[in-house]
């Protein structure tokens, strides 16, 4: 048997899974506190980055999740899915005059989980990608009330187009209809997952 010099046990493995057609998984946790305040979309999840030159078919998810005040007025919400900072879908607002939703200051739950993946490679590759979450509203005069669970989701209907020969910033993003009353949303931890592989 000739082995190539250079040749590491490392690339063995991975030359052996992908004949086997095995996928590779990787995730990391990350225990950032971020608070969102701002009237502006701005990075809630801690921002991970999907690598330069995927495979057709790879996957990236971020999972995470937190709390949140409303203002003592209240104030619409919104979530949306970035990429290399440009938003992937369409942002999802959760309109805050709903009064069956929210009260002033009452404190919510929330949690999302986005999911891309690479459907065409190169400077004008394609992406699909998936948002799915909720925000549960806590206050105890809320809890149980018409409206104080709220689930959404988000997809973008037309393929996302963003370069895959460069790595790409990649987050979950919240801003707030106004700053007006002080509302406020925060993250305690994020889950980035990767799936490399078909």
């Amino acid at each position: 048997m000739t082995v190539q010099p250079g040749y590491t046990l490392e690339q063995a493995e991975e030359d052996i899974a992908n004949l086997r057609g095995d996928t590779a998984v990787f995730s990391e946790g990350y225990a950032d506190l971020n608070t969102v305040t701002a009237a502006s979309m701005t990075d809630l999840s801690t921002v991970t980055y999907v690598p330069a030159d995927p495979s057709i078919g790879d996957c990236f998810r971020i999972t995470c999740g937190g709390y949140g005040t409303q203002g003592s007025t209240r104030q619409d919400l919104t979530f949306g899915f970035y990429l290399g900072g440009a938003p992937v879908g369409t942002n999802i607002k959760i309109v805050g005059a709903a009064a069956a939703m929210w009260n002033v200051s009452d404190e919510f739950r929330w949690n999302m989980t986005v999911t891309l993946m690479c459907i065409t490679t190169g400077v004008s590759g394609t992406w699909f990608g998936w948002m799915l979450g909720g925000v549960t509203n806590i206050t105890a005069a809320s809890v149980g009330a018409a409206g104080a669970t709220l689930g959404l989701a988000d997809a973008n209907k037309t393929a996302f187009t963003a370069d895959t020969t460069v790595s790409q910033t990649y987050a979950v993003r919240a801003g707030w209809g106004s700053t007006t009353g002080g509302p406020t949303i925060s993250c305690t931890g994020t889950l980035y997952e990767m799936r490399l592989g078909q």
